[in-house]
């Protein structure tokens, strides 16, 4: 209130005008504090303090609404901003929709105050007991002993994708099919082991066949004919056996 030299009396507002701007007196009480939304800011205290400042300021909906949107940080931050602009401009439903996503953050740490491994602990095992179809998949989640509720949720997916990867395998692997051999009850390693020599001897006395000597009666190239229940060195070759007389074995030597 100022008075002027003809002693009229003006009142001015309790407000400053700057470029049009109102500006606050120096007198205001500051918001000292910002939300985050992380583990140790609590949504239900924060949004108490802050309403002690905005009625000590005598803020309306408008600045308390442009002032809480200015002290949110983090994820706090984001989410307020993610939302719709209709929801953003109104003080009431924004306060609602910042105590439904972040209220019941406090609640875990009221059950256990002071002690946030405890929780973390109950959480890894809550998730580790109900992950997965089988017990071999939870017991492999398991054996990777993971610290944080993250670390576990993301050793269970790779784990889900190793499985994945080796179904996907066996279905489209084909086994190759080798051939089996069998040896008869009746054929001792004595047996075997003539039936390798007598072989090895017959191509070294096929070798020294003459070129001109007709083999399988002139009938040209043919396989030869091996009887597995008798065949057991060179002296039943059926080369050798019954053979013609217009044929005689041939000479070894001068």
């Amino acid at each position: 209130m100022n008075s002027d030299i003809n002693g009229t009396t003006t009142e001015y507002p309790n407000t400053w005008c700057i470029r049009g701007r109102n500006v606050p007196p120096s007198n205001e009480y500051p918001v000292r504090r910002t939300f985050s939304g992380a583990r140790n800011d609590v949504w239900n205290e924060f949004i108490q303090y802050f309403e002690n400042i905005s009625e000590l300021n005598v803020w309306n909906n408008e600045k308390s609404r442009r002032v809480l949107l200015s002290t949110l940080r983090g994820q706090a931050e984001t989410f307020a901003y993610g939302m719709p602009v209709i929801i953003q401009r109104d003080h009431n439903r924004l306060k609602w929709r910042m105590e439904e996503r972040f209220g019941h953050t406090a609640m875990k740490e009221r059950a256990y105050p002071g002690n946030p491994e405890i929780v973390e602990e109950n959480f890894i095992k809550a998730f580790l007991d109900k992950c997965g179809h089988s017990e071999d998949f939870r017991l492999a989640v398991k054996r990777t002993r993971p610290n944080t509720l993250q670390e576990a949720v993301i050793n269970s997916m790779q784990e889900e994708c190793l499985r994945v990867g080796e179904k996907d395998l066996a279905k489209h692997f084909k086994p190759v099919q080798r051939p089996i051999f069998e040896v008869e009850d009746g054929d001792g390693d004595e047996d075997v082991t003539a039936e390798a020599e007598g072989t090895r001897r017959e191509n070294v006395d096929r070798n020294k066949v003459p070129d001109n000597y007709p083999r399988n009666n002139g009938k040209g190239s043919q396989g030869r004919f091996y009887n597995h229940d008798i065949w057991h060195g060179r002296d039943r070759s059926p080369m050798f056996k019954n053979r013609p007389p217009e044929f005689p074995e041939p000479r070894r030597g001068p």
